[in-house]
């Protein structure tokens, strides 16, 4: 079983082994869903991505296209490869990037 991102005994202090698994609130638009991470040893951007296909369950996200970035609520651009343990505390709020949230697209955007 894997310990990353436990500091300390923090899964002694909590009672148990295997620890609790690590939870994260998504924001996407007006909707808000509790994510379980497990260790949290995934990136933000599948953070991101699992945000959208539960928003948009019926076409799995297609809708709403992919996430341009994850933010914190004070406005910090999150790097979607940074891995979820090691930036966010169990708890945390994050609000998914959509295309109408970073203006017009740009030649980088288009693929």
């Amino acid at each position: 079983s894997s310990v990353k991102g436990w500091q300390g005994g923090l899964a002694v202090a909590r009672g148990g082994w295997p620890p609790a698994a690590m939870r994260i609130k998504v924001h996407v638009r007006e909707k808000t869903f509790s994510v379980s991470c497990g260790d949290g040893g995934q990136r933000i951007s599948w953070l991101a991505n699992v945000g959208i296909v539960r928003y948009d369950d019926k076409t799995k996200g297609m809708e709403l296209g992919a996430p341009k970035g994850v933010r914190l609520e004070d406005g910090t651009r999150l790097n979607m490869d940074e891995v979820v343990c090691a930036r966010l505390p169990d708890g945390s709020d994050v609000w998914v990037m959509l295309k109408e949230d970073v203006g017009p697209a740009t030649e980088t955007d288009i693929r």
